[in-house]
């Protein structure tokens, strides 16, 4: 659990949980909705997904002929196992949109996470007279948020 101090209680953090979450589901509903989701390279990654799902689960020929997998870690590997996996037991229109799904509401959590991490006061994070305000302006100690940053590092060590 993230220690809080100063003026930001449990009740507020709890409160902007609720927000949060709120907000973020009301920020998936559209992408839920229609019943494929536009995107620029979905179906390209859908096409791999099937490749490799063709090439591990069927073992089949034709593929292998023209195909053969990639061992170098890259990038989209992740998400291609992934729509792989789906595929086993959904249709790919819905393998997409689970994987697009958990990226949309991950990525959100990832970030809320990295902010509550390095400023423990939510307020004071977001405070742009504290961060920009010239030293003498201010009433308490300058801590900004690089320095913030490097007390996380060095107590993560």
């Amino acid at each position: 659990m993230i220690e809080m101090s100063g003026k930001c209680s449990q009740k507020s953090l709890s409160r902007e949980s609720r927000i949060f979450t709120a907000v973020t589901i009301l920020f998936t509903i559209p992408f839920l909705l229609p019943y494929f989701f536009p995107s620029l390279d979905g179906a390209s990654h859908l096409s791999n997904s099937n490749i490799i799902g063709q090439l591990v689960f069927h073992h089949n020929d034709f593929f292998k002929e023209y195909f053969r997998l990639n061992t170098e870690p890259v990038p989209n590997w992740t998400g291609h196992l992934l729509i792989t996996f789906f595929n086993l037991f959904l249709p790919a229109f819905l393998s997409e949109k689970l994987l697009l799904g958990i990226i949309l509401i991950a990525t959100p959590l990832a970030f809320r996470r990295l902010v509550l991490r390095i400023a423990h006061d939510l307020r004071r994070a977001v405070d742009p007279q504290r961060i920009f305000a010239p030293r003498h302006q201010k009433q308490q100690p300058d801590v900004g948020i690089l320095q913030q940053v490097r007390q996380c590092i060095a107590a993560t060590r």
